[in-house]
C-alpha cells in the first residue's frame, strides 16, 4: 500500500508540474490549489484524485453497461419503452428534463431495475456500529465494521417476490419507496450517501434515451461476472443495430 501511495503521489506531483509549466488546463492542478492555500492536506488531495477516478469511473461505467445488458437481453421490455419515449417526444410540449424526473415512467423504472438487480459493488462501504446492537440474534457490539451483501439485499423475496432475481421493471408499478426503503441499496444510507445519487440518474437515463432512439440493442456474447474486480464487472458484449 505503501508503494503504491508513493507512486500515487509521484505521478500526480509530475501531472501538476507539467500542467504548471506549459499552460495546460487540468482538474488535478485545479484541485491541487487547495493545498497550496492551505484548505485541504496533500493526503485529502490525493484521496480526493482516487476516488474521482478510481470509484466514479468504474461505478459510472457499471452501472451503464449493466443498464444497457438488462435492456438487450429483454427485448419485448425494450420495444415497449422505446414506445414510451417516441411517445413523450412526439409531444409538443416535450421536455426531456420533466421527462427525467418522472418517477412513473417505464424509463425511470428500467434504471431502478437495473441498479437493484446488478449492484454496482459486490459489498457496500464498511461503517461502525454506534451502539450495540442485536440483529436477526446476533449480538453487535458498538464500534464494529459492517459490511452488506449488496445483492442478496437488493433481491431478497420477502420484499421483491419469487421472481426478484428477474429483470421486471413493472414491479415498480405501484411500489410505495417506503415498502422497499431498507431492501434496496443504491447510493449508501444516512448521512454518507454518495453525492453522485443527485446526477447518476440523470446520466443513465440520457444514456438510456439516446441509444434507444437510434439503435436496437441485443446481447452478442455471454460469459460471467468478473470477480477480480473492486466493482462488478460484467463481461459480456451488446450489439447495437442502427434503427433506419
Amino acid at each position: 500500500m505503501q508503494t503504491f501511495q508513493n507512486t500515487w503521489e509521484a505521478l500526480n506531483d509530475s501531472v501538476i508540474a507539467r500542467a504548471n509549466a506549459e499552460g495546460l488546463r487540468c482538474p488535478a492542478a485545479v484541485i491541487h490549489k487547495g493545498v497550496e492555500s492551505g484548505d485541504m492536506s496533500k493526503r485529502e488531495f490525493l484521496q480526493t484524485v482516487d476516488e474521482l477516478l478510481f470509484t466514479n469511473i468504474d461505478v459510472t461505467s457499471t452501472a451503464v453497461a449493466s443498464l444497457l445488458l438488462n435492456i438487450a437481453e429483454n427485448p419485448r421490455f425494450q420495444e415497449t419503452l422505446r414506445q414510451e419515449i417516441v411517445e413523450m417526444k412526439s409531444d409538443p410540449a416535450y421536455d426531456v428534463q420533466q421527462y427525467i424526473a418522472k418517477r412513473d415512467a417505464l424509463l425511470h423504472y428500467a434504471v431502478l431495475e437495473s441498479l437493484r438487480m446488478r449492484p454496482v459493488l459486490w459489498f457496500s462501504l464498511p461503517e461502525k456500529t454506534a451502539i450495540d446492537k442485536e440483529i436477526g440474534g446476533y449480538f453487535v457490539p458498538s464500534g464494529s465494521a459492517v459490511v452488506i451483501d449488496w445483492k442478496r439485499l437488493n433481491t431478497a423475496p420477502s420484499v421483491w417476490g419469487d421472481d426478484s432475481e428477474v429483470f421486471r421493471p413493472e414491479r415498480f408499478v405501484g411500489m410505495s419507496p417506503t415498502s422497499y426503503r431498507h431492501a434496496f441499496l443504491r447510493f449508501g444510507f444516512s448521512r454518507e450517501r454518495c453525492l453522485g445519487k443527485n446526477i447518476s440518474e440523470i446520466i443513465l437515463k440520457t444514456i438510456l434515451i439516446a441509444t434507444l432512439e437510434g439503435y436496437s440493442l441485443r446481447p452478442s456474447k455471454h460469459n460471467a461476472v468478473r470477480e477480480d474486480r473492486f466493482t462488478v464487472t460484467l463481461d459480456d458484449e451488446v450489439e447495437f443495430t442502427p434503427i433506419k
